[in-house]
């Protein structure tokens, strides 16, 4: 008889428009593309990226209702049913809770279990108490799962020295699908309309959720301290609008400060842009960062997770919470943009960070383990 394929029940807290979230979606997608079965499972349903797992027919999307934080017991019944009557092969948990959610469902389904590990250096004064409480759990359960996956070689470090069992951890880094994040002028030119942003200004770009760790008062500050003539900002991504556009124009950057919220097309937005900015305190693997460039677009970058790791010498790297060196940072890549450093970005995420290498390598450990 011939071997059956791998089956992998993915479970994650959701779906929404988060790079973890993204990046289950393009391993999701994979997988499936390359034979595996696929069942992802979300405990909140309603997520944007459900969409786009709606349009692979080969992935079974499994909602389990979770009805609040402290639906545990009933929640539990229902993914370890949800889980046997799947029959996967592996239970990878996406997060934290999720992991520890699925090694307790594995071990009542006699399923193989993998945990995902997507962060690094997470500054806990900025989340309340249940996120520390998970990180602690985590470490004490961590030696029970059959496999763990970072997907950072800074988030691992961090991990093991936190006390995390660092036998069965391996890293394996995110894969950006050059297929999808290429450059976009046209949108880029449209949402720049849209946004009411000066068609020839210069503009940098910070994407991610308003959050204390993506770190936006430092990098509206060094918006504020750059020297490039006539400098826009864009954020883009879910949060309090009203408080970071307060903050712009407390530092007289309202008319420069653009506050867009979320978008659907973020490749027309990475198109946007002249510069990506993270300016983020902590990160495992960014997938901002390795879009952008694929996308065509330089980046400047914190020295936090593996971003130093992914821009190599063809962005900036500066100190967390440092403003001014930021400042200087845009003002050195704003001087080495071009057509030629573009192309330098988006063939280094094709060879170095491609969405095969993250199908390929996945996939071979969660064959050995079942």
């Amino acid at each position: 008889m011939p071997e059956a394929p791998l089956h992998v029940f993915f479970l994650v807290r959701s779906l929404g428009r988060g790079g973890g979230e993204r990046q289950l979606v393009t391993l999701a997608r994979g997988l499936a593309a390359q034979g595996a079965r696929v069942t992802v499972a979300v405990m909140y349903e309603g997520g944007a990226l459900e969409r786009e797992l709606a349009q692979a027919p080969a992935v079974t999307l499994v909602h389990l209702r979770k009805r609040g934080r402290w639906d545990v017991p009933a929640f539990v019944g229902r993914l370890v049913g949800a889980v046997r009557r799947a029959g996967p092969d592996v239970i990878y948990g996406f997060m934290s809770g999720a992991n520890e959610l699925a090694l307790l469902a594995g071990r009542l389904a006699g399923v193989r279990v993998a945990w995902g590990i997507r962060s690094a250096n997470v500054e806990w004064g900025s989340y309340d108490w249940l996120h520390r409480a998970m990180f602690l759990l985590g470490r004490r359960l961590s030696r029970l799962p059959d496999l763990i996956i970072a997907n950072s070689e800074a988030g691992r470090a961090h991990h093991v020295e936190a006390g995390y069992d660092g036998r069965r951890m391996i890293v394996i880094p995110n894969g950006i699908d050059t297929t999808r994040w290429r450059p976009d002028p046209a949108g880029g030119a449209a949402l720049r309309h849209a946004w009411q942003v000066p068609a020839a200004a210069p503009l940098v770009g910070l994407v991610g959720r308003i959050d204390p760790m993506k770190d936006h008062v430092t990098f509206l500050a060094a918006v504020g301290a750059s020297g490039v003539p006539a400098l826009h900002a864009v954020c883009i991504g879910d949060g309090d609008a009203e408080a970071l556009r307060a903050r712009a124009a407390s530092l007289g950057l309202a008319d420069r400060v653009h506050v867009v919220g979320p978008t659907d097309d973020v490749r027309a937005a990475y198109g946007t842009l002249d510069l990506l900015v993270s300016s983020s305190l902590g990160e495992g693997f960014s997938n901002v960062i390795g879009e952008a460039m694929a996308c065509g677009v330089p980046c400047v970058v914190t020295d936090v997770g593996d971003s130093a790791r992914i821009v190599g010498t063809l962005g900036e790297v500066v100190p967390s919470r440092d403003p001014v060196a930021m400042a200087a940072a845009i003002d050195r890549l704003w001087a080495r943009r071009g057509p030629e450093l573009s192309a330098a970005c988006r063939e280094r995420i094709a060879t170095e960070f491609g969405v095969e290498a993250l199908v390929r390598r996945t996939r071979e450990q969660l064959e050995a383990l079942a």
